[in-house]
């Protein structure tokens, strides 16, 4: 169980002894992520009442950092947090959920580097080890699927 140090450490607790019975453990290790960090923020505060007021929570807000849509998913577990405090009874503020913006960001191969790419892979040699002994034929194809048809991985490995 985490250790929480703010005036809320027992809600905090209480919230994710909940949260744990219908979260999968990864989702859970998230959850605990983000309420250890705010916790440590609240404590940084000083807060001294078991309430949040909204100026607490719009610096919370301002101090986040990353991608729009990890700020996102932090100010949703939190919000989860603050509902389960209002529904105890406690005066809390509860921010909106951040617009996430598109960062992605891709990466445009040059024509050489698409030759050297489709090269290599028609080059590919025959290792013994290999479990495969029909990649020299379906790695080349591979690419060429996912290179003309805009295909992922995924949707290229589904073909049947």
């Amino acid at each position: 169980m985490m250790e929480f140090k703010s005036i809320l450490r027992n809600e905090f607790a209480d919230f994710l002894s909940l949260r744990e019975a219908v979260l999968s453990k990864s989702a859970y290790a998230h959850d605990c992520h983000y309420l250890t960090y705010f916790d440590s923020y609240l404590t940084e505060c000083n807060l001294q009442q078991k309430e949040i007021s909204e100026s607490v929570i719009t610096e919370w807000v301002k101090k986040l950092s990353g991608k729009s849509s990890s700020i996102a998913n932090e100010v949703i577990v939190i919000r989860l947090f603050l509902r389960y405090l209002r529904s105890i009874g406690m005066k809390v503020f509860i921010p909106p959920v951040p617009k996430v913006t598109d960062d992605y960001v891709p990466y445009i191969f040059s024509d050489d580097e698409l030759k050297r790419i489709f090269t290599l892979s028609d080059n590919i040699t025959d290792n013994k080890r290999q479990s495969n002994p029909y990649i020299q034929i379906e790695f080349p194809m591979m690419l060429r699927l996912m290179y003309g048809c805009g295909l992922r991985v995924g949707e290229t490995l589904a073909l049947k």
